[in-house]
């Protein structure tokens, strides 16, 4: 069943091996199809123990949310190797738009085939877009009905500079002014959170690792604390509402971790934002 997925990016591999051992539906078969084991062996294994509970909690609290809102539309920006339009899809009610950069997507569509019959999931659409390209993020946008949407990103804000942000806030602006709707992501990252998740000397390693695989120095574009990130979107017309991540996977509560997984899952955020009328 191993195929070579060269292209995909290595932090989309390090989250399908991170999710292969949790209970979330097709991540084991995911990760195997993309070799994500051998990927995973370029990071720290302290690293890699503290970030599997994060990761799956990330993943399985942005779809509660999503079944929280209601909206029968969702568009996923930056998809990688995550299975939630495949979740998602399973519902013949919803519809699902799911991107990435072409060469990923090409990836994806392989795995999903691999995986379902995609011609039986016509609610469920792969369609590749560059957030920065609003021409891109409107084509993905166009089999929706003019009803509601849920935008939604997982690891995709942490790696856009802060001009970038800017450009991808206004792509979703527009979005949300013609469907409604909302944003959703667990991507506001301060960086008191670098400080706190990655002590210095694991941190030097691992966001060193993160920087040589993606040429993205994520802790120095982080945003400086919750007031400006807040002000950042306000800035950009949304109105802000935050959420602890545990409070929507509450079962998660009540499994053992390491003191500093503890402290990390009980940090995390899903972040929700509207526009201001």
């Amino acid at each position: 069943m191993t195929t070579h997925h060269a292209r995909i990016s290595p932090t989309a591999k390090l989250a399908a091996f991170l999710r292969a051992e949790t209970d979330i539906p097709y991540c084991r078969q995911i990760a195997d199809m993309c070799d994500a084991e051998e990927v995973s062996r370029t990071f720290d294994p302290g690293f890699i123990a503290n970030h599997r509970a994060y990761i799956e909690l990330r993943f399985k609290s942005l779809n509660a949310f999503i079944h929280r809102l209601g909206f029968r539309q969702v568009l996923e920006f930056a998809g990688g190797v995550a299975p939630r339009g495949l979740i998602l899809s399973e519902d013949p009610s919803m519809l699902i738009v799911e991107t990435d950069l072409p060469e990923l997507l090409e990836e994806k569509r392989l795995i999903v085939k691999a995986l379902i019959p995609l011609s039986e999931r016509t609610n469920y659409h792969l369609h590749s877009a560059n957030v920065l390209q609003s021409e891109e993020v409107w084509n993905a946008a166009g089999l929706f009905e003019r009803e509601p949407i849920t935008v939604v990103h997982e690891g995709l804000l942490q790696f856009l500079t802060p001009s970038e942000r800017k450009q991808f806030a206004g792509n979703i602006r527009s979005l949300l002014k013609v469907f409604g709707g909302a944003w959703i992501t667990s991507d506001v990252v301060i960086r008191e959170s670098f400080e706190r998740f990655y002590p210095e000397t694991k941190q030097a390693s691992t966001l060193k690792r993160v920087t040589e695989v993606t040429g993205r120095s994520i802790a120095e574009d982080a945003f400086i604390d919750w007031e400006a990130a807040t002000s950042f979107f306000k800035e950009e017309g949304f109105a802000v509402e935050r959420f602890k991540q545990i409070d929507f996977v509450p079962e998660m509560r009540s499994r053992v971790f390491e003191p500093q997984v503890l402290e990390r899952i009980e940090y995390e955020e899903v972040w929700v934002m509207r526009l201001i009328n």
